[in-house]
């Protein structure tokens, strides 16, 4: 019986990686595979899982975005000869078309008051856990080839995930990029990958406001130097 599958999702529209089937009573009969619901099947290799345990590794059928809709989730079956499958799966497979657009704020003070991140968009599905946000450090026009931080992310909505405050971040421009995989797949950007403004709070100073008063009522603009 299948117990788990790790990641428990992917993205529709590319070839997948293998995920990780773990379960009770699996074992390679020859022709082992997995079955992913109407989207397919897949061949299977066992592997040394938890506990020495045999768990299976196979590849998910690539899907296109038209062929599932955000978020269509498929229950995750093991065949241990390749003719007949395993029925009452507790794991299932998401297939999501997901992008990010904006972060607010788009500015945060380094270190201890580091503020948590939010990442705008769209088709954000929970996976069980495994959501991240990485920080890619930007200098003129060069995106650095290895994030800087990477921290862990919960999805509030389809539309909002909250990445972890940054608090390890120097100061700096960051590229943020965003995964619902534990970093397998980075999430594509509807233009382009928002960035983040990390500054020391510290080096902030308020020597003058002008004008220094204004009505009661309100209303009155006023100018931080």
């Amino acid at each position: 019986r299948v117990l788990v599958a790790v990641p428990a999702g992917g993205p529709t529209g590319r070839e997948l990686g293998a995920i990780r089937v773990e379960g009770t009573g699996l074992a390679d009969y020859g022709g082992a595979a997995c079955s992913f619901g109407a989207f397919g099947r897949a061949n299977a290799s066992a592997v040394l899982g938890p506990g020495g345990n045999v768990a299976f590794e196979c590849a998910p059928p690539p899907v296109l975005p038209t062929e599932a809709p955000a978020g269509a989730s498929v229950a995750v079956e093991v065949s241990l000869d390749g003719a007949a499958f395993s029925t009452g799966s507790e794991a299932n497979f998401t297939y999501f078309t997901a992008a990010v657009g904006a972060v607010r704020p788009a500015a945060s003070p380094t270190g201890a008051h580091a503020l948590a991140v939010t990442v705008s968009g769209a088709g954000f599905v929970h996976l069980g856990g495994g959501a991240t946000c990485s920080f890619w450090r930007v200098v003129g026009t060069a995106v650095a080839a290895v994030p800087e931080l990477a921290v862990n992310a919960s999805v509030a909505s389809s539309t909002a995930l909250v990445c972890e405050a940054p608090v390890r971040l120097a100061a700096g421009t960051f590229e943020v990029r965003a995964s619902l995989d534990a970093g397998r797949t980075v999430l594509e950007p509807v233009l382009e990958h928002p960035r983040l403004l990390a500054y020391d709070l510290a080096a902030v100073a308020v020597s003058r406001l002008l004008p220094a008063g204004g009505p009661v009522a309100g209303g009155t603009a006023v100018t931080l130097e």
